[in-house]
């Protein structure tokens, strides 16, 4: 398992530093995966609860009395690899300790595989802190991101992909703070900007572009704030035909002086002043043959006097009018460009205040809204374009308090609740848009209560259930479209309690699941929607208990297994599926293996390729490697073989290489001693 991993690693990348230099250039503390060793005592320290291993320690002895742990995998439920690591252990009070809860932590190459077993990301470490190179890649195998970090802060170039494959964004650190320049890209592998970083903020000229190329705006950055050169704005921003289309000037953040836009046709369209960072004198607002269509006088950042601003028709586009303490004296009006009005309403303190009205273009009202102090209160509503309520609430205390609804354009009913100091209380309603109710629900002090009815859109009850101040209660139906019962079952205090039963759409039964008090209890069974057993297991407080039995679709075996209390005991059985070909009513065994009454493996552990042979068989005694240990390739010849006692390696220990070699080593308690041999293969 480990050769695999690290055969694929160095065949698809290579695990040193990605665009180092001199000056980032990060030596791990590995380049590839530590290879099995022999004598490494594997010890299974979780489980699946089908039983399959779940998290695997390897041990390494490095004295008489005392061993290490070296490697851990941890993996899928079906078996699968999902994460292998190299491992240390350290000191109690390090930090790496109680960052991973644990003495024990990764050191070296840590690979994570997607369930597909295509590499997901690769990480490096240094006495659990990473240390080196990261990537992380799609279930496609395409590179997402890449970086590097030292001692736990990212240093080096770090780059980030389109799901596509192409660069997204690329930026540097130095001991995790970004400097040089972050730069991002449009998928087409165009730059779309381009900002330089000093000690972590942005300094220096920053730049975006459209994906055509064309620049789209420069900015001076000085210690992370906008700040002007003194030759040039702050900000300048572009047309895509090159035209200046906006200038800003800053000092140190603050905006000041004169700050421009202007027309395509290169004429300005907006001018306002700042002094001390606050607007002062008159915005000015501008068409396109330079008449001025709007004046906004500010003193100090206050609004002052008439505000105005028309469209380039003429009309009529802002209004509003402040006293010279910069109080609106009346509702400010926004229009469109026909003329009518827009949005009508008045603000106290920089906070909406009273009416609020908004329309739309056809003249029809939009939304009628009330406020106190920037907060709703009373009654709100919306409407659609013909005119037709689209929403009414009402607030109280800045809370939803009341009946709230909702309706279609064509005028039905959407939704329909009451609240109660901004929370659910009484019946709540909600419809499809062909007019069928889609669910009806009962509130108590925001807590659901009493019967829950869903409907399918074309009328056909979905669910029923029962619910008691929050808590569901009783008999639970689910129903499909065609009006087949599909799920059945009983709630106590939220959560199963007795028989939970599934069908497939035809109205086969699927599954039966026994609960008590929402942990599974008894018998229960699976099956194909043919009607065929896929699964029959017995669970004693929620964990499985006798037997486990699965079935291929055929009704073969596929899985035979023994439980006591969740553990896994006695003669475990896994087949292979039958094929079309075979003729003969026979089940071939993939895998046989034997536990104790403790969960330990005990006895001799056999696998078997399709055809039968034999594929390896080893010896264990109360969860330790302990006795022969021997592995075969398909044409029955030896490739490994080993014989352990109690976990250790003693004796002759021999594997036949995948290059064809054959290396015999002798070991004395998981410590080589004695003649090592390599023979090399025929020419």
């Amino acid at each position: 398992m480990s050769r695999f991993l690290t055969c694929l690693l160095a065949a698809s990348f290579f695990l040193g530093p990605v665009y180092s230099t001199e000056e980032t250039h990060i030596v791990p503390v590995a380049e590839s995966l530590k290879q099995r060793q022999p004598h490494w005592r594997p010890k299974i320290s979780e489980y699946h609860p089908n039983g399959n291993p779940k998290k695997v320690l390897f041990y390494e002895q490095i004295s008489r009395e005392n061993e290490a742990p070296v490697k851990q995998i941890l993996f899928y439920l079906n078996g699968q690899v999902a994460t292998e690591m190299d491992l240390i252990v350290v000191d109690e009070s390090s930090q790496a300790a109680k960052d991973w809860g644990s003495t024990i932590v990764p050191h070296g190459v840590n690979i994570s595989l997607h369930e597909n077993g295509a590499i997901e990301r690769v990480l490096h470490y240094d006495r659990g802190v990473l240390h080196g190179d990261m990537k992380i890649f799609s279930p496609e195998g395409k590179t997402l991101a890449e970086a590097s970090y030292k001692q736990g802060k990212r240093h080096g170039l770090s780059i980030a992909y389109y799901e596509t494959g192409e660069k997204r964004e690329e930026e540097f650190h130095v001991d995790d703070v970004r400097e040089k320049e972050l730069v991002r890209y449009y998928p087409t592998g165009t730059r779309a900007a381009m900002i330089p970083y000093k000690n972590g903020v942005p300094h220096g000229t920053g730049m975006e572009w459209y994906e055509n190329g064309v620049l789209r705006a420069s900015a001076q950055y000085n210690n992370g704030v906008l700040h002007s050169d003194n030759k040039n704005p702050a900000l300048v921003i572009y047309n895509e035909d090159k035209s200046i289309a906006e200038v800003q000037d800053y000092k140190n953040g603050q905006p000041v002086g004169i700050h421009l836009r202007y027309h395509p046709n290169g004429k300005e369209s907006f001018k306002a002043s700042y002094k001390n960072g606050k607007k002062h004198d008159k915005d000015l607002y501008f068409s396109t043959e330079g008449k001025v269509i709007g004046e906004c006088e500010f003193i100090e950042g206050k609004a002052v006097g008439k505000h105005w601003i028309q469209f380039e028709n003429g009309k009529s586009a802002y209004l509003a009018n402040f006293d010279k303490e910069g109080v609106l004296l009346e509702p400010v009006k926004m229009f469109f460009d026909n003329g009518s009005l827009k949005t009508e309403y008045f603000f106290k303190d920089g906070e909406t205040h009273g009416e609020y009205r908004e329309w739309h273009e056809n003249g029809k009202l939009a939304k009628d809204y009330f406020y106190v102090d920037g907060q709703f209160d009373g009654v709100q509503k919306e409407f659609y374009e013909n005119g037709t309520l689209k929403l009414k609430a009402t607030y109280k205390n800045k809370v939803k308090d009341g009946q709230y609804e909702e309706w279609f354009e064509n005028g039905s009913p959407m939704i329909l609740m009451t609240l109660k100091d901004g929370v659910k209380d009484g019946v709540s309603k909600v419809w499809h848009s062909n007019g069928n109710v889609h669910f009806e629900e009962f509130y108590v002090g925001g807590q659901i209560d009493k019967v829950r009815k869903e409907w399918h859109e074309n009328g056909v009850l979905k669910s029923l259930s029962n619910f008691d101040k929050g808590l569901k209660q009783g008999v639970f139906k689910e129903w499909n479209e065609q009006n087949n019962l599909i799920v059945e079952a009983n709630y106590k205090n939220d959560v199963p309690d007795g028989k939970v039963q599934q069908w497939h759409p035809n109205g086969k039964l699927k599954e039966i699941i026994s609960f008590s008090m929402g942990k599974k209890e008894g018998k229960n069974e699976e099956y194909y929607d043919d009607g065929q057993v896929k699964a029959t297991v017995v669970y004693k407080n929620d964990k499985m208990d006798g037997k486990l039995a699965l079935w291929y679709e055929d009704g073969s075996p596929w899985i035979v297994k023994y439980f006591k209390v969740g553990v896994p005991v006695g003669e475990q059985l896994d087949y292979y599926p039958k094929e079309a070909k075979d003729k003969k009513n026979t089940h071939r065994v993939a895998k046989v293996m034997y536990y104790n009454e403790q969960g330990l493996l005990q006895g001799d552990q056999k696998s078997y390729y399709p055809e039968g042979s034999l594929q390896s068989s080893i010896a264990y005694r109360e969860g330790e490697l302990h006795g022969q240990k021997t592995l075969w390739d398909k044409n029955g010849n030896v490739l490994e073989e080993a014989t352990y006692i109690d976990g250790k390696l003693n004796g002759r220990f021999f594997q036949k290489l995948e290059d064809g070699k054959e290396v015999v080593f002798q070991y004395k308690e998981n410590k080589r001693e004695g003649l090592h041999q390599v023979f090399y293969p025929e020419q």
